[in-house]
């Protein structure tokens, strides 16, 4: 059954379900009173990389890592921005050097790290 169709069963659906409950009546408010959002969402969208940036990579912490594929390993780095995980393939364009382009971005909340047992 759907969660909104329910009723809440244990403290956790309840707070969320509470949650979902006062961010409906706030937005209905701004609405009625014609106020504009300016609070969420909390996490500022413009500040985030996507696939295909390019970044300054000369005062940031890198991981040197390679990805391999079927025909070689290719070279890249990972960096751990505040909210994201990236994916970074050097860019080898002239006068770009210290630069790179973003091939993957994971949100934080989202990268599960697991112990390699053979390793």
């Amino acid at each position: 059954i759907d969660f909104t169709k329910r009723l809440t069963c244990g403290d956790l659906e309840k707070m969320r379900k509470s949650l979902i409950m006062f961010f409906t009546i706030r937005k209905l408010w701004q609405e009625v009173v014609g106020e504009e959002e300016n609070d969420l969402p909390l996490l500022n969208l413009s500040l985030q990389v996507s696939k295909g940036d390019i970044l300054n990579l000369n005062n940031s912490d890198l991981i040197a890592c390679s990805v391999i594929t079927d025909k070689d390993a290719e070279k890249r780095f990972l960096v751990i921005d505040t909210h994201q995980l990236i994916l970074v393939e050097p860019d080898n364009a002239p006068g770009r050097l210290g630069h790179g382009v973003v091939q993957f971005v994971a949100p934080l909340q989202c990268v599960d790290a697991r112990p390699d047992k053979d390793n």
